[in-house]
């Protein structure tokens, strides 16, 4: 008789562990980016926090991009091109980024470099054109 609610239990366990995992949320699409220079603020390598990318900016202009995050922390000028949420640049030392987060004064970007995932902060700079 022990046997039929050990039974039962087991069953009910494994459909309740068998449930499937939950949808992945597909990112918002940001439409375009917004020309300026945007500067580190955090970044996590592998979901923790890293200061190996303290000094890291980003310079976008149009389709063009100014920055010193390389495969080899080198600063380069390269050209993008930008669809569904994806930076892809011309230049191979520059790292291409996944855009999860945009507002007026600050950017979330996304990628991965030797096996290592990456989530870069960045807050846009305010520029003065007065000076």
């Amino acid at each position: 008789m022990h046997h039929k609610y050990i039974l039962a239990f087991i069953t009910v366990l494994l459909f309740t562990a068998c449930g499937g995992d939950a949808p992945v949320k597909p990112l918002p699409e940001i439409a375009k980016l917004e020309d300026g220079r945007y500067n580190v603020v955090t970044a996590k390598r592998n979901g923790k926090a890293t200061g190996t990318l303290d000094k890291a900016y980003y310079i976008i202009k149009g389709d063009s991009a100014f920055t010193n995050l390389t495969k080899t922390l080198d600063s380069t000028a390269t050209k993008f091109a930008y669809k569904k949420n994806k930076i892809t640049h011309t230049d191979p030392n520059a790292l291409n980024f996944v855009v999860s987060k945009m507002t007026s004064d600050s950017l979330i970007l996304n990628t991965e470099l030797q096996g290592f995932t990456f989530e870069i902060s960045f807050e846009k700079v305010v520029s003065n054109d007065n000076e």
